[in-house]
């Protein structure tokens, strides 16, 4: 029996909202003032959804005893993703494909294209799919390989990277040999927000709500979030300070 969890349902709604009006603002004029700060809370709501697809797919094969079959509904899920990014990517492609100066097409220019859209995105605003996709899989394979406690520091540990790639490259570009790692990882990994450094610590942290679920008391977490949630803000705060932006996570 399919569980129904009504309160994801509503989070994910609002988290589309917050995605949709972004994008929508972005690109006609910014809203004035403090609304167009709040719009910036789209990147929670990006890592938000990550983390929700990992918990529900880890909450329904954890009582699927056999890995064959456990396998048989990461892959359906993984390849779903990936049906409707290749879907939604054919119109873009083309458009992008019949606008090309044919005249000047070389094997470099089309390789480098043909490789961003395999290692990056089609399109810039749709990269989470492939991210999700390839951190399901990554999870999935990890989890069933590594004790439980590995996999959360090395989740840790990715997510990590990918924020020094990212949110904290102010912090990041004083290692040695960082600028060629950042554009190794860009260039063949999917970036700082691709399936490694992004997608599957977020995953892993929904596969951990689902081992602790039982455990958790409403009034407990709502002032753990509500706490978290100020600690964001103000780290916001300190690196726009700090570094000029916040980042994306």
């Amino acid at each position: 029996m399919k569980k129904i969890y009504s309160g994801l349902d509503i989070g994910k709604f609002i988290c589309a909202l917050f995605i949709l009006f972004y994008h929508y603002f972005s690109e006609h004029g910014p809203l004035p003032g403090i609304f167009d700060e709040m719009l910036s809370l789209y990147a929670v709501a990006v890592a938000t959804f990550m983390a929700i697809s990992g918990f529900l797919m880890f909450d329904k094969i954890k009582n699927v005893e056999e890995r064959k079959d456990r396998w048989f509904i990461v892959k359906k899920q993984v390849f779903r993703i990936l049906k409707i990014y290749v879907l939604w990517s054919i119109p873009y492609l083309i458009y992008t494909i019949c606008c090309w100066n044919m005249e000047n097409i070389t094997f470099k220019f089309l390789f480098w294209e043909i490789q961003g859209w395999i290692f990056q995105s089609t399109f810039y605003t749709i990269w989470f799919m492939p991210a999700l996709a390839i951190g399901l899989f990554i999870a999935f394979w990890i989890t069933e390989k590594i004790p439980q406690k590995i996999v959360i520091v090395l989740a840790f540990f990715m997510y990590a990277i990918g924020s020094l790639l990212l949110t904290y490259s102010y912090f990041g570009a004083k290692i040695p040999g960082y600028a060629v790692f950042n554009d190794f990882v860009n260039t063949w990994l999917g970036g700082a927000r691709g399936g490694l450094f992004y997608a599957f610590p977020l995953i892993i942290l929904g596969k951990t709500v689902v081992n602790v679920k039982d455990k958790i008391k409403p009034l407990i977490m709502m002032i753990l979030a509500s706490l978290c949630m100020i600690l964001l803000i103000g780290e916001a705060l300190i690196m726009r300070k700090m570094a000029g932006h916040t980042g994306i996570d």
